[in-house]
């Protein structure tokens, strides 16, 4: 009997990993480099926990010494994980909505362009969340020192 039931745990185990391994290759391929640099120039600016705001979603990079080094996390409110982009590839988790995927790879083209959006359609600023009051800050859909931060 245990040698069957390890049979059968060694069955299962390779069916996930044939499945995890579908779902890589049928990944979108997708240019994710300005979302990158944003990332990257905030960092490097001195911001901790960089997180960008979207519409629907925001997207904050892994943290130091996580088992995806390198990856950018996607986000529902309430901390809901959607997926990850990682090595140019998006990895959608089973929550993400087909519009949200389509919306994520949106953002990826042209981050800046979403930030603002999203800035217009809340009235709050898609790096920190709080509510945009100068005339210019609204324009460009983000606080003046957040949009220094990051580069946009």
């Amino acid at each position: 009997k245990c040698i069957n039931a390890s049979q059968a745990l060694a069955d299962r185990k390779a069916a996930e990993s044939k499945e995890r391994e579908a779902r890589v290759i049928a990944a979108p391929i997708c240019d994710a480099s300005k979302l990158e640099e944003a990332f990257k120039t905030a960092t490097a600016n001195g911001m901790k926990k960089p997180k960008l705001r979207f519409d629907g979603f925001s997207v904050k990079p892994a943290k130091e010494g996580s088992r995806n080094p390198g990856a950018l996390y996607v986000m529902a409110k309430g901390g809901v994980y959607l997926g990850k982009l990682q090595d140019g590839k998006f990895h959608k988790a089973r929550d993400c909505s087909d519009d949200t995927e389509s919306k994520f790879l949106c953002v990826m083209v042209d981050p800046k362009a979403a930030a603002l959006d999203y800035a217009r359609k809340t009235g709050a600023c898609s790096i920190c969340g709080i509510t945009l009051t100068n005339a210019e800050s609204i324009e460009r859909g983000i606080g003046p020192i957040c949009a220094g931060k990051v580069g946009f």
